[in-house]
């Protein structure tokens, strides 16, 4: 993982101002290195991620997810109308 992501002092919302509309957040899973985990805005087990989508209370926003492409789509189907990507690799 290039850790120029984790490891700059910028908010999501400054990091990733541009690419999308709405506030950003991104969400990783409990396995995931630790220099992202400071980044992120939730942080759980694959279930617990899923519910945070679920009861996210919001119709607009992007989440930059950092899971396998299968559980990228899962969680687009639960929420058709978030931007849910993939977390940029910088670099």
């Amino acid at each position: 993982m290039d850790t120029r992501l984790t490891t700059d002092s910028r908010t999501n919302e400054e990091l990733y101002r541009g690419w999308t509309d709405g506030r950003k957040y991104i969400l990783a899973q409990t396995t995931t290195e630790i220099e992202l985990l400071s980044k992120a805005d939730a942080i759980g087990t694959p279930d617990e991620l899923y519910t945070f989508l679920k009861v996210f209370p919001h119709r607009v926003g992007t989440f930059f997810v950092d899971v396998p492409v299968e559980m990228l789509a899962k969680m687009r189907g639960l929420r058709p109308e978030l931007q849910i990507r993939n977390l940029p690799k910088l670099g």
